[in-house]
C-alpha cells in the first residue's frame, strides 16, 4: 500500500469519525435531556442535577395528551381534506 493511501485512508477514517461525533451528540442530548427533572430542555448545563422516570411515565399514561382540540387537530382526519 502506498503512502498517498494510507494517508487517505487515515484522513478518511478520522472525517468520518467526525461527523459521526457531530451526529451522535444531538441524539445523546435528546435522550439525556427525556430523563431530566428541571422542567425545559434548554438550560445553562449540559448534563441534568437530577434524573427521573416521570417525562415517560406521563407519555404513557396521561390520555389528555392526545386528544384532539381545536388547536390540536388529529394528524389524519377522514375526510378532512375530501371535496
Amino acid at each position: 500500500m502506498s503512502r498517498r493511501k494510507k494517508l487517505t485512508g487515515i484522513a478518511l477514517h478520522v472525517l468520518l469519525t467526525v461527523l459521526a461525533i457531530l451526529w451522535l451528540v444531538p441524539v445523546f442530548w435528546l435522550v439525556l435531556s427525556s430523563f431530566r427533572a428541571e422542567k425545559g430542555a434548554y438550560t445553562s448545563y449540559l448534563w441534568p442535577k437530577s434524573f427521573t422516570f416521570a417525562n415517560y411515565r406521563r407519555l404513557f399514561t396521561d390520555t389528555t395528551l392526545f386528544k384532539a382540540t381545536p388547536h390540536n387537530p388529529p394528524a389524519a382526519s377522514p375526510g378532512k381534506f375530501a371535496p
